[in-house]
């Protein structure tokens, strides 16, 4: 069986690399059922993007992340969608489950189905969120989780990098969890106000570590945030000395990073390297400010953003959601659509790290109801704004709201058979509404 999927020819530039086919083989689980303990068939509604899924395409890490073998279907599996099938042994997933996943791996996300590792899944997210909302909370949501248990409640918080993925997540927690007063370093100072940002600091035209307001003693800050990197060279000698906008670790001053002294971009070709250019300077820092806490903030690097045995992570989040103390960013209040420019674009926004909120695609490429009652073919472009969808009999005249790609909309068929749910995040390409037997054939009408 086949599938619409992003394929990656080989290692490269986006452009020359990848591309959106229509009949990559489907995942399946191995007939032996080794390989496959664990797993789950997701048919996918989207997929969020991660600084992992750019560093494999690029080649730069393939020895150590990549796929098992050339071409392959891009994107780390930070996903939502419904349980297809399970795997024998299989306790936690059954069929029909609404599921987010976090990555185990950097490929095969990018597709109408995917493998999905049941520890790394959780069931039944927030019914509020659209499923490209719930795809973002996959990593950058549960990361943000762990990263903010550094926040102790009264602290003073500076977030830079703030309307990244990680980093609107970030901003709000900090609020939740009881800080007196966060800033954030970002060019979105509308966003970040709007998520509960103190201050918000464009770095375009004001040096966040020359400011003479958190130079002060009662305005240093007691955690420093740094999800884009370079933080610390402003920290040390480096930068020119320390700007001592950051309490000393002798005071509880902390900089907490998930960006390695390398970079994000780093070459790893060899466990080796890895350890050498990723792992030594890291644990340095850690040891060195550890012993010697009287001149700098303790260091402090957020090791395995992975989901924990009792998916805490994600209950954590989603209460903070539903009780309306969180919310999701999408880059660009969307989802994008699935094709091939639409996919490059997404990667070359997520490597250029100036995406604001996170980057989903939407692989979803058809919605067929049980029975056969309806199924939705995908064709070319239509995101234009519309009222409402006519059905020729007049059965039902569902309105859409503003554009049919932000709005909620549902499809009610007469006499309660079935229902369809969009979702706020639906921008997908539609060309038809089929009927069975031909009962009613729907008019788009597009606003005047």
């Amino acid at each position: 069986m086949t599938m619409r999927a992003a394929l990656c020819s080989s290692y490269g530039p986006v452009d020359e690399v990848l591309s959106v086919v229509e009949d990559a083989p489907r995942p399946t689980f191995d007939p032996a059922g080794k390989a496959s303990r664990g797993y789950a068939l997701v048919r996918v509604q989207a997929t969020a993007l991660a600084p992992g899924d750019v560093r494999v395409l690029s080649g730069r890490t393939a020895e150590i992340q990549g796929p098992p073998s050339l071409p392959y279907v891009p994107g780390g599996a930070d996903l939502c969608g419904v349980v297809e099938a399970v795997a024998d042994g299989e306790t936690y997933l059954k069929v029909g489950d609404n599921v987010v996943s976090q990555f185990d791996r950097n490929w095969g996300g990018l597709a109408e189905y995917a493998l999905a590792k049941s520890s790394q899944c959780a069931r039944n997210p927030p019914a509020g969120l659209s499923p490209a909302e719930v795809a973002a909370t996959a990593s950058s949501g549960a990361s943000a989780v762990v990263i903010s248990r550094h926040v102790k409640r009264g602290d003073r918080v500076l977030v830079i990098g703030g309307s990244g993925g990680v980093g609107t997540f970030l901003v709000q927690l900090a609020r939740a969890k009881g800080a007196s007063y966060v800033a954030a370093v970002s060019t979105q100072t509308e966003l970040m106000a709007e998520l509960g940002a103190d201050k918000s600091i464009d770095y375009r035209e004001e040096d966040v570590w020359a400011s003479s307001e958190f130079q002060a003693e009662a305005g240093k800050f007691d955690v420093v945030f740094d999800l884009v990197e370079k933080g610390w060279d402003r920290v040390t000698s480096k930068g020119g000395r320390a700007k001592p906008i950051v309490k000393t670790g002798w005071r509880g001053g902390r900089f907490v990073t998930t960006v390695p002294p390398c970079g994000k971009w780093f070459d790893g070709h060899s466990m080796w390297q890895v350890v050498r250019v990723f792992m030594l300077p890291v644990l340095g820092k850690i040891i060195g400010t550890s012993l010697w806490p009287w001149g700098r903030p303790r260091y402090k690097f957020v090791f395995g953003l992975g989901i924990d045995a009792k998916r805490t992570q994600f209950a954590e989040l989603f209460a903070l959601i539903e009780a309306g103390d969180v919310r999701v960013v999408l880059d660009g209040g969307r989802p994008r659509p699935f094709t091939t420019e639409e996919v490059r674009a997404a990667f070359k926004l997520q490597e250029s790290g100036h995406a604001h909120g996170k980057v989903v695609v939407q692989p979803l490429a058809g919605v067929k109801l049980p029975r056969g009652l309806l199924m939705l073919t995908l064709g070319e472009a239509f995101n234009q704004p519309l009222d409402r969808v006519e059905f020729s009999n007049g059965l039902q005249m569902p309105a859409l709201g503003r554009f049919f790609d932000q709005s909620l909309c549902e499809v009610n068929l007469p006499g309660g058979l079935q229902q369809l749910a969009f979702g706020r995040g639906f921008n997908q390409p539609i060309s038809d509404v089929v009927w069975p037997q031909g009962a009613s054939k729907n008019h788009f009408q597009p606003r005047v």
